[in-house]
């Protein structure tokens, strides 16, 4: 199995969702089956590394999506001297940012936006669609009704394909 027979990192407690400007701490664990050289050397047995710092107060949330991500993790790394390969591990944990509707402006106004699709043929315009769909707020919270109403006007002379909101 080699030297580093555990190298991994825990967050106290087990937790993994935090707010931002909040303290993240935790422990690095490392279990060598023989004296591990790095800068500095390392013996036989068991070694945590504990740590904290303060995540920014501006950090954003995690997300996953189909057009990006935004993840958070930690790492570690056991340098050895050149040559040797170096030792890596990592844990991600999670940022949730929470938003106060009551913060925003004109938040219970409604909310109307509009998309036009234009079609040609060569260099004939043929015409277009106009997608307008509106909402009663501008931002909801967990569990609250969302109403939305769309118009679709077809200029172009084709037929549309379903819409699916």
């Amino acid at each position: 199995m080699g030297r580093v027979q555990l190298f991994e990192i825990r967050l106290r407690l087990g937790r993994v969702v935090y707010c931002p400007g909040e303290p993240l701490a935790g422990v690095v664990c490392v279990r060598l089956a023989a004296p591990l050289p790095f800068r500095g050397s390392l013996p036989t047995g068991e070694h945590s590394f504990p740590f904290q710092f303060l995540l920014p107060a501006t950090a954003p949330t995690s997300f996953e999506g189909p057009f990006g991500r935004i993840v958070h993790q930690v790492k570690a790394t056991i340098d050895t001297p050149r040559f040797s390969k170096d030792h890596k591990c990592s844990l991600v944990f999670y940022i949730l940012s929470p938003l106060n509707l009551n913060n925003i402006p004109d938040i219970e106004q409604p909310n109307v936006a509009s998309t036009t699709k234009k079609f040609s043929y060569k260099l004939v315009k043929t015409g277009s669609v106009v997608l307008t769909a509106s909402t009663d707020l501008r931002g909801y919270v967990v569990g609250q009704v969302l109403r939305l109403q769309v118009d679709i006007e077809n200029q172009s002379g084709k037929d549309t394909s379903p819409v699916v909101a």
